[in-house]
């Protein structure tokens, strides 16, 4: 009986160090646990680890890193976890940090965290995807043949009753078709 005891115990504790990590568990622990969860091919594992996760954390005020640590594992639950959806979101939300008046960023974020509960991960990632573009890039469409964007404008994010609303000043609209472009000045 003493062996048996001994040999489930042993069992038992070999489980226990070969769990697997499924969820970010702290906001300290982000950064760690990230190259864990989060799948990201090896050429892009350095933009990751030297600047997106770490200027992403900076970026983080501590009042939102419970939310943000919500979100994140919300999408984890909705299984993206590659770099195609983190990218994204990650740059879009440095640049709200850096560049967009101080509430905006948990606007974003709680946004984004009430998105993800309705949809599926195909449009969530889609969605976080065009957020990008627009608000970073400042273009209209998904990449393709025939592409829209207002590079030389000016955007402002605004929340209107929870809803993202971007302000353009200064709009010239290029449209890209291949070899061919098009210009639409001050719209």
């Amino acid at each position: 009986m003493r062996k048996f005891g001994l040999l489930l115990a042993l069992i038992v504790s070999f489980g226990l160090q070969a769990q697997k990590v499924t969820r970010f568990s702290s906001f300290d622990a982000f950064s760690e646990e990230f190259d864990k969860l989060v799948s990201v091919p090896k050429e892009l594992d350095g933009v990751f680890k030297d600047s997106l996760v770490p200027n992403f954390l900076a970026a983080v005020d501590f009042e939102k890193e419970e939310l943000w640590l919500d979100y994140a594992n919300q999408i984890l639950r909705k299984r993206l976890d590659d770099a195609q959806t983190w990218e994204p979101l990650l740059r879009a939300l440095i640049y709200v940090a850096e560049n967009e008046e101080y509430d905006r960023f948990g606007a974003l974020l709680e946004h984004f965290y009430a998105f993800s509960k309705k949809n599926p991960s195909s449009r969530i990632r889609s969605y976080q995807n065009q957020f990008y573009r627009n608000l970073v890039k400042h273009e209209f469409s998904e990449p393709g043949e025939l592409v829209w964007k207002a590079p030389a404008s000016f955007w402002t994010l605004n929340f209107i009753e929870g809803e993202p609303q971007f302000t353009m000043e200064m709009v010239d609209i290029v449209g890209l078709n291949g070899g061919d472009s098009t210009m639409v000045m001050g719209v």
